[in-house]
């Protein structure tokens, strides 16, 4: 879209903007240097995982790599 177009719309009335808070900005972890506090709860509502982490059965599949509960 024409970002012209897009102010004019405004400017007339056709579009209202609302602020949305830092906490549910979730282009804020891409953009910016974000604390610990903010950048944990941000990635995790991206859905992003550590691939480092053991999984649940991982991909090896044998029992070193399953959970145990």
């Amino acid at each position: 879209m024409d970002c012209h177009y897009i102010r004019d719309k405004i400017q007339d009335g056709s579009i209202t903007t609302k602020h949305v808070d830092s906490a549910h900005q979730l282009a804020d972890v891409l953009t910016k240097p974000l604390g610990k506090e903010i950048f944990v709860p941000m990635v995790s509502k991206l859905g992003v995982q550590d691939i480092h982490s053991p999984t649940c059965g991982g991909v090896l599949g044998n029992e070193i790599f399953s959970c145990i509960e």
